[in-house]
């Protein structure tokens, strides 16, 4: 009965909070009325850190499609360059990728970095793990000089997708592997309707509760 009921509100919610907008910035701001800063949320990405902390250890044997993704990209990337590229992930959070790869590829020392919001690569100092974390793209691409660009369920969430795929597509990146993206002959921008424990991998910190979150969405 509970379960049914919980169906029933969250048809409900996402009839009221899912909306179509004129642009981004509408889009956002309608967001921002039920979790503020969108992103850069401190709850929300407090949320990201701990559940990252607490499931880091489980993170390689999670059966994410990601990870999968990721996985036969790299290994298209091997029977085709003979040698492992150094990697930018675009949204990568605090590196499940990389401890997903390195999983893997243990004989090989994985060069890994990431770009993420900025309150992420603030808290990133928190991880243990050898990854570089940028807040800028072009500083990214200019110091990285990346072999292999990956993105998982990111571009779609920010200002300008447009302008960051051009950005990729300038590089000199050999490969660019994205996946799970929102594309369309028209652009289209809304409120994405999403709870709390659908952000991150594992085990859900049920201490959070599982409070609704709205995404500013570009397709």
């Amino acid at each position: 009965m509970l379960n049914l009921l919980s169906k029933i509100k969250n048809k409900i919610l996402k009839k009221i909070y899912f909306r179509e907008f004129k642009s981004y910035r509408d889009a956002s701001n309608f967001c921002n009325k039920i979790n503020k800063n969108n992103y850069e949320n401190d709850f929300l990405n407090e949320y990201r850190l701990k559940k990252f902390l607490l499931n880091e250890k489980d993170i390689p044997f999670i059966n994410a499609p990601s990870y999968k993704f990721l996985n036969d990209s790299i290994s298209f990337y091997l029977s085709k360059y003979n040698s492992f590229p150094k990697i930018l992930d675009i949204g990568g959070s605090f590196g499940e990728g990389a401890l997903y790869l390195r999983s893997i590829f243990k004989e090989v020392n994985i060069k890994y970095s990431i770009l993420e919001s900025k309150k992420m690569v603030e808290l990133s100092n928190q991880t243990k793990n050898d990854i570089k974390f940028y807040d800028d793209l072009e500083l990214a691409l200019h110091e990285i000089k990346p072999d292999f660009i990956f993105s998982s369920s990111t571009l779609q969430y920010l200002p300008d997708p447009h302008k960051v795929i051009d950005a990729l597509n300038k590089s000199n990146a050999k490969m660019i592997s994205l996946t799970r993206n929102s594309f369309s002959d028209n652009t289209y921008f809304f409120s994405q309707v999403s709870y709390l424990k659908s952000n991150g991998s594992g085990k859900h910190l049920e201490e959070f509760g599982n409070p609704m979150i709205l995404y500013p969405h570009t397709v």
